[in-house]
């Protein structure tokens, strides 16, 4: 995988993290319990781009 795939991989799931943050962050529970799922996100979606592009370098 290329650096610039990794580095899109990185900056795509710290934008998902975020957002999903920001959702969280607005409704009436613990800051730490938003943060963790916002990082939760951010993994998850960081998983599946990551196997997404290997997948596709396997198949070509």
């Amino acid at each position: 995988m290329t650096g610039l795939k990794v580095f899109l991989i990185i900056c795509i799931s710290a934008f998902v993290g975020n957002f999903i943050l920001m959702i969280f962050e607005s409704m009436p529970i613990n800051i730490w319990v938003a943060r963790f799922i916002g990082g939760v996100a951010a993994a998850i979606s960081g998983m599946l781009l990551t196997y997404y592009f290997q997948k596709n370098r396997i198949e070509e």
